[in-house]
C-alpha cells in the first residue's frame, strides 16, 4: 500500500515546453536564430505591447507604454514595438475587440493510464471568427517564408495544441495560426 500510495498520479506537461523538446533545446534557446528574430528581450516586449493593445491601450497611453516596456526591457526602439503593432493591425494579423482573448492561460486534465495528465499554456491572442476560434501565436523568431522547416513545425505544432485545448475549454471549434514577427 504504501508504493501504491508513493506512485505518481498526475503529471503536468506546458506547451511550451513540449515544443522546444520537438527540436532539442540548443535551436529555440536565444541567438539560435538571430537572422531573424532579435532576441529573448525583444520577444518579450513584443508580447508585453501587444497584451498591452490588445488589453485596449490606444493612442498616448500605447505609446508611453511601449517606451516603459523598452526601457524596462532593454530595447532600444520603441517605436518599433509600435510599428509592429501597427502593421499587425493594418495587416488583418491581430486579435483584438470584445471576441478576443489576450494572453490567455489554458489548462486541461484528463486521465491516461491512472494518472491525470495536466497539459497548460499561454495563447498569445485568440478571436472570434464565423468558423469558430482563431488562436493566433506570435513569434518573433520567424519570418515570413523564412524556411525553418523543423522550428516552424514544432511552432505550428504549439499553436495547434493551443487551439485543440482552446476547443475542449470552449466546446467550439479552433484553429491555429503562426504570426512571424521576424525581421521582414
Amino acid at each position: 500500500w504504501r508504493d501504491a500510495a508513493a506512485a505518481a498520479r498526475s503529471a503536468r506537461r506546458t506547451v511550451t515546453a513540449e515544443a522546444k523538446s520537438r527540436l532539442g533545446r540548443d535551436e529555440l534557446e536565444p541567438g539560435a536564430n538571430a537572422a531573424v528574430g532579435r532576441g529573448r528581450d525583444w520577444g518579450r516586449a513584443v508580447h508585453r505591447v501587444l497584451e498591452a493593445r490588445g488589453r485596449g491601450r490606444t493612442g498616448e497611453a500605447l505609446v508611453r507604454f511601449a517606451h516603459a516596456v523598452a526601457a524596462d526591457g532593454g530595447v532600444e526602439d520603441a517605436g518599433q514595438l509600435l510599428e509592429l503593432v501597427a502593421r499587425l493591425e493594418a495587416g488583418g494579423r491581430w486579435a483584438g475587440g470584445l471576441d478576443a482573448l489576450v494572453e490567455a492561460p489554458l489548462m486541461v486534465a484528463r486521465e491516461e493510464e491512472g494518472t491525470v495528465l495536466v497539459r497548460e499554456g499561454i495563447i498569445d491572442a485568440a478571436r472570434r471568427t464565423p468558423e469558430g476560434w482563431e488562436v493566433l501565436d506570435w513569434k518573433t523568431d520567424l519570418a515570413s517564408g523564412d524556411g525553418q522547416d523543423a522550428r516552424t513545425a514544432a511552432y505550428r505544432a504549439q499553436v495547434e495544441t493551443y487551439a485543440r485545448l482552446l476547443a475542449v475549454l470552449t466546446g467550439e471549434a479552433a484553429a491555429g495560426r503562426l504570426v512571424p514577427l521576424g525581421r521582414e
